[in-house]
Formats: C-alpha cells, structure tokens, sequence
C-alpha cells in the first residue's frame, strides 16, 4: 500500500500540513513514465523535441493548442509534490482530464496523426502515396524502404489505413488504456478522487482578530470553561495560564463556515491548500487570548467582574471603573433580602433593587424571601448562573419599558444609578414580575 503523503508550510507564524492518505496515483504516476509512448507524449504536439513550436496541423482542443505538451510540463511538477496541492491544482487536473476527453478520435488523439507513406507496385515501383494512422513503420513501408528495409515492422494494431478503424499505438494507450497499467485518463480520475479525501491541520499562532476565535463552537467551550475562580481570582485573568491550556488543545471544526473561520485565521485558502480540515491547535499570546475574551457574554466570575490587561468587562461610571468586586456588592446590599442581593450579583442593576427593596418588605414575608432565597441558591450552586442572570435582564427589561423619560436623554440603569422613579402601580407590576420568574426557574 502506497506510504502517506504529507506537505508542510508556514506563512505569516501559522502553519499548515497536508496529509493525502489515499497517494495510489502518486505511484501509478511513477509507473506510467517509464512506458513505452510517454515520450511521444511529451513531444505531442510541437515539430521536435529541441523546439516548442507548434505542429502546423494540430486542432486546438479545449484551449490547448500543442496538445499534451501544453499540460504534462504542469502535471509533472504537481506530481512531483513539491508544494501543496490546491485548488488550482486540481481546475488544472480537471482541465487536463477535458482536453484528453474531448482529444479522443482527434488529431489531438496519436492514433489519429496521420502519416503519408509510399506505395509501390508488385515491381516495387513507387506509385504514390497512402495515408496510415498511429504509426509510419509498417509492414509495406519497411518491405520497400531502403533506409529500414529488413527491420522489424510494428505490430498491426499499432496503425490503420481506415479512418474509421482507429489504431492502438503506445501513445495513444499511455493515455486512454484501462488495462494495467493504467492510461493517464485514469490516474487523473483516481487522482482528483483520492484528493478528495486530503486531511489539513492548521497550528495558528497569530491572528489579526481575536474575537473571531469565539465563532469556533469548540474553541468557544473550551475558554468559557477557563472563567473559573482558579483562573480569574477575584476578576483578574490569568491570561498566561489559559493560553499554555488552550495550546495543548486540539480542535475540529463543525461546518463549512467554522471550516472557513480557521482558513481565514490561518492564511491558508483552498486555492493554496485542499483538503478537509481535521483538526486546527491555537497557539496564541496572553494577550490574544484576552481579546478572544471580549466576544465573550461572560462578565463575571465567582461574583467579580473580569478585567486583566486587555479585557475590562467592570461597569464604568465617568470612564472609572466601579463595583469592582463582589464585596462592593454585599458592602452595598447588606440590608437587602438575599435573593433581591443575588440579583444584583447576577447584573441587576442597583438602582432597580434600591427601588425595589421597600416595596417587596411589604409584599414577600420571610417565608416567602427564605424560598425565593433557596429557590436562587441552587441555580448558583449547580453552576446556572445564567438563568439568574437573564431573571435580571427580564426584570430590566420591563423596567427600561417605563423609563422612557421625555424630558432628558434615558440613561442605561447599568452605566449609573441615576434612573426615573417609577410609580406605584409600576413598582407593583415589576415586583410581582420578579417573583413569577424566579419561581418559575
């Protein structure tokens, strides 16, 4: 069984390897250039072999108009493997695969070249001249003929005098025989059939937009399960850390358009570079990976706000970061119901729970507060942070619908505490609100 192909190449810090593990028509390629006609191939088509002048008499066939000497000098370089093979390789094979199609039964076709030989009579008199197809020396020329007279004739299969009976010579077998060896048709249709099945890993060291790494589902999981509070101590990030983890990962992709994601981010096109992506490893700074971070909806981790060098996900006031820790939270609900503090924790935005606070002492008692408590408890404890955290973005949501001032430009409740004081009857409708979506959680 034919060895495993693989081409290796860095462009830009990022790396690329191609590995064809179906490589049969590398080897029958090694084979059919020893053949007897392969010679005549790579003259075909040009007066002689110190020349590239075109044979006066040769058809154009699909763009080629020396035959197959406009396309073997390419194909012996691509299947010399040098480079990788792209998408540009294989139009090339498929444009080569055409021309020797539509070749077939042409003068493009070497059982089609015609030769002009002498006749002679019974006297061996010359009395002019015959057309034979495939090849010159035959039986009747070599009989008469001086120069060759007394050597060996080729075989009759390898010319006709019948148009419509067309010969086999070896050239003309080298490219279209289905025995073995294989004709060069068929080691182009194996060819572009085993490509098919090329592998591509890519190693990404640089990328120009970090964020972009988020679209990758795999890559995504991976970092969202970093923001743990043994990687991000009271919200600063250990960028350092997460990125020698993630460089020991390796990842698929799950689509085409992941599948262009990665291309993109490696430099790599199709054109350069075929192949189905089998895996991708990205091996990136601290400070990428803090980029990476801000396509993240994550903003906070063990009740802390993640901030580090690049990422600053801490809510501002006046351009200066404030609730920077969870302990400003419980310093600034002390006096709040836990559930009503775990709220805030989860992105309510103070100034609705400062509002909300006096009216639920009044509307939830203690056994009321203690379940709705429990209730919020758990979801943190088995790690279902986010249902709290989208129970506070409801909560924001109808309230931003009743704080529509008209008289100054609104202000968003998570970028300052200033907000409108909302009536009774709206503090009423928020309250029974908050309760329905925690109890239904």
């Amino acid at each position: 069984m034919p060895k495993m192909k693989k081409k290796t190449k860095t462009k830009n810090g990022n790396t690329a390897q191609q590995e064809l593990k179906s490589t049969n028509f590398f080897k029958e390629f090694q084979e059919w250039k020893e053949l007897e006609g392969v010679d005549f191939i790579l003259r075909h088509g040009i007066k002689s072999s110190n020349t590239v002048t075109r044979r006066t008499g040769m058809e154009t066939i699909e763009g080629a108009s020396r035959g197959h000497r406009d396309h073997l000098p390419r194909l012996m370089e691509i299947m010399d493997y040098d480079d990788f093979i792209g998408t540009k390789e294989i139009d090339y094979l498929k444009a080569y695969l055409k021309f020797i199609d539509a070749a077939k039964g042409t003068k493009a076709d070497p059982a089609m070249i015609p030769y002009h030989i002498n006749i002679y009579d019974k006297s061996g008199k010359n009395i002019g001249k015959r057309k034979v197809y495939g090849h010159w020396k035959t039986a009747e020329f070599v009989k008469y003929s001086k120069k060759f007279k007394g050597d060996t004739p080729v075989p009759k299969s390898w010319y006709s005098y019948d148009v419509n009976n067309p010969p086999t010579p070896p050239p003309h077998q080298v490219v279209y025989s289905k025995e073995s060896p294989k004709g060069l048709k068929y080691i182009l249709e194996d060819a572009l059939k085993e490509l098919e099945e090329a592998d591509i890993t890519f190693e990404i060291t640089r990328v120009s937009n970090p964020k972009e790494l988020y679209k990758l589902s795999q890559v995504k999981q991976f970092l969202e399960s970093q923001l743990t509070p043994a990687l991000v101590k009271e919200g600063v990030i250990n960028a350092k850390a997460i990125a020698g983890k993630l460089a020991s990962q390796k990842f698929g992709v799950t689509g085409e358009a992941e599948e262009a994601i990665v291309r993109r981010l490696s430099g790599f096109s199709e054109e350069e570079v075929t192949g189905d992506v089998e895996e991708f490893t990205v091996k990136v700074s601290p400070a990428i990976v803090e980029r990476a971070y801000l396509a993240s909806t994550k903003k906070k981790v063990g009740g802390f706000y993640i901030h580090g060098k690049v990422v600053d996900k801490r809510p501002r006031k006046e351009g200066v970061p404030v609730a920077k820790s969870w302990l400003d939270i419980v310093k600034r609900t002390e006096n709040y119901p836990q559930w009503l503090a775990m709220l805030v924790e989860y992105d309510l935005p103070i100034a609705i729970a400062k509002q909300l606070r006096p009216y639920m002492q009044n509307l939830v008692n203690r056994g009321k507060s203690i379940e709705l408590s429990a209730k919020l408890s758990r979801l943190h404890q088995f790690s279902r942070g986010a249902k709290i955290g989208s129970i506070s973005r409801e909560i924001e949501k109808l309230v931003m619908k009743y704080d529509r001032p008209t008289t100054r430009g609104g202000v968003h409740p998570n970028r300052t505490e200033d907000i409108n004081l909302l009536t009774e009857p709206q503090l009423e409708q928020v309250a029974k609100y908050t309760i329905h979506l925690i109890e239904q959680a």
